[in-house]
């Protein structure tokens, strides 16, 4: 009962990760059917209703959806614990083959968005932009990502945010394996650092650099991984830590109002930001139980699917989610968004990833004759 034992599920995991994700941003464009009930408001908001129960839940997974910024966090946690333990299996000697690790990020990361933002944002720069000529300036503004470091776009963050992070994610490696106090030195930093950062004339980027510590606390754990089994617990301990666990999950998605409980620019706001990355670790302690119970989740197959696709469905469902606001018709659909989305984003995120195999076929067409000829010789 240890994260290695989560690790069988992973892409099953993101899978569901990748669906919570969809939901939480088709919930914003519907405003299914409210948000943010804190527990006081949720009850009372429940009781003037003539058909309780129902609306009740209705609340209750409204407020679940939009915590869906969890599932974001849960996904760098689960990077991280991925990308240190394969470092670990490739580079424990120190010896780190940056060129060949960049590349495979890029052909992950990279390509994907460049290949589904270019309609998008060629889009933005003729339509949105209400210009009768194709801008540029202002294409490349948002193509090459400077509109978010530098403007205002959040617009595919996600994908720009983990671009960054797996280039940092060499030194977090030396440093978390070097020891592990220069991991929660790196957690102070990030965390004071981050808050001056997003006071400055940069607070956009406030919503990449509240995840950080996620993916630096996936590392943490990844180092101690075997060390970190439910099962050295005693039965009562163990039961104890997973009941707490859930009840901090079950607070924190369903009934915390995470996006109206501080002021903007203020300490307690990104303190709050800052408390996903302790209930991801919740979120896994749950999942680690979990999968100690089942050999297999229910339809995993089909989530692991989805879940190689994650990157590809983010990007596709979000960027039509642009459109269709614009034109307003996203809120034409009701709920029916939903499964229009869900539907969509894994379509376009399939035919995405086949246009990324397409484009990257060549160099590895290049790669493979390059070994072949190192055999030979």
């Amino acid at each position: 009962m240890n994260i290695r034992g989560l690790l069988k599920h992973r892409n099953a995991l993101y899978g569901l990760l990748a669906i919570w994700i969809v939901c939480f941003h088709v919930s914003i464009s519907v405003r299914f059917p409210t948000s943010s009930y804190t527990i006081s408001h949720f009850i009372k908001a429940t009781l003037k209703q003539s058909d309780v129960p129902f609306n009740g839940l209705l609340k209750l997974f409204s407020q679940f959806l939009s915590s869906g910024n969890l599932a974001v966090d849960v996904f760098m946690l689960l990077s991280g614990v991925c990308l240190y333990l394969s470092f670990e299996r490739r580079y424990g000697d120190g010896k780190i083959e940056f060129f060949s690790y960049f590349k495979k990020r890029i052909s992950r990361v990279v390509v994907p968005y460049l290949v589904i933002a270019l309609p998008y944002w060629a889009w933005v720069s003729v339509i949105r932009a209400k210009h009768s000529f194709f801008d540029f300036p202002r294409f490349i503004w948002n193509y090459s990502s400077a509109s978010f470091w530098f403007g205002n776009s959040r617009k595919a963050w996600f994908a720009i945010a983990i671009m960054l992070f797996y280039l940092l994610f060499p030194l977090i490696f030396k440093l978390v394996k070097k020891h592990t106090a220069l991991g929660f030195v790196m957690l102070a930093v990030i965390y004071v650092g981050g808050y001056f950062l997003c006071k400055s004339p940069a607070e956009n980027i406030s919503i990449a650099v509240t995840r950080l510590p996620s993916f630096v606390i996936g590392a943490m754990l990844a180092k101690h991984i075997d060390a970190l089994d439910l099962k050295r617990l005693p039965e009562a301990v163990r039961g104890i830590v997973v009941f707490l666990s859930f009840i901090a999950v079950l607070l924190g998605t369903a009934f915390f109002p995470i996006h109206s409980v501080a002021k903007k620019n203020s300490l307690p706001h990104y303190a709050v930001w800052y408390t996903y990355g302790l209930l991801a670790v919740c979120f896994i302690i749950v999942m680690v139980w979990i999968c100690g119970k089942v050999e297999r989740f229910y339809f995993e197959k089909t989530l692991s699917f989805i879940g190689s696709l994650s990157l590809e469905i983010y990007l596709v469902h979000t960027m039509t989610l642009g459109v269709m606001g614009y034109y307003h018709v996203d809120k034409k659909f009701g709920v029916l968004l939903f499964p229009m989305m869900l539907a969509w984003g894994i379509l376009g995120g399939y035919l995405a990833s086949l246009a990324t195999k397409l484009i990257l076929k060549p160099f590895e067409h290049k790669k493979a004759l390059k070994q072949h000829t190192l055999k030979l010789n």
